[in-house]
């Protein structure tokens, strides 16, 4: 069995709520944004696998959108999909069944956040899951109740970039001063 890395459930949380605000702060700054709410704590959207709805106004039409987001601390160059959350309990991986319109994946080093169609991302992904390194991650639960283990494919993120058009992607950098580029 390969080696897995080990995280503990309250480390994971405090990296999710890092992402979260960081996402929260870039899409306050988006002209086009009108309001963001934050759905963390309500159960329907739970279960949906959302993060945050914002209201937008583009021409003139007033939208809404849906985002799940993820934060990722290590500088692999890969983006981990999940597929299976946990193997023990055989529960699907959150972007396999997320009903969230975007992906916000946040890379905490590198100050890049990666913005995606979730649908047509998952769609890319599991169409191309042959051609990405399967892994494995383990969770310690609160507490010494446990750890549970997830798995999930290492997508490179060039070929994120390189097949952007296919699920109306863009990387942003969100710099310290407070500009915001398109990459």
């Amino acid at each position: 069995m390969q080696d897995l890395k080990l995280y503990s459930m309250a480390d994971r949380m405090q990296i999710s709520k890092t992402g979260v605000s960081v996402v929260e702060d870039y899409l306050r700054s988006v002209s086009r944004v009108i309001k963001v709410f934050n759905l963390e704590e309500h159960q329907k959207y739970q279960k949906a696998d959302i993060d945050i709805a914002v209201i937008t106004l583009n021409d003139g039409v007033v939208g809404f959108e849906t985002i799940e987001i993820k934060t990722d601390t290590y500088k692999t160059g890969n983006l981990y999909f999940e597929t299976v959350s946990c193997i023990e309990k055989e529960t699907p991986g959150c972007l396999m069944y997320s009903e969230a319109d975007y992906l916000y994946y946040y890379f905490v080093q590198t100050t890049e956040l990666y913005v995606m169609n979730m649908k047509m991302f998952r769609e890319w992904v599991i169409k191309n899951r042959n051609s990405f390194v399967v892994k494995n991650t383990s969770t310690k639960l609160f507490g010494e109740a446990g750890r549970y283990t997830s798995e999930g494919l290492l997508v490179p993120l060039w070929k994120i970039r390189k097949n952007f058009k296919l699920f109306e992607g863009q990387v942003i950098l969100l710099r310290d001063d407070d500009k915001q580029a398109v990459i």
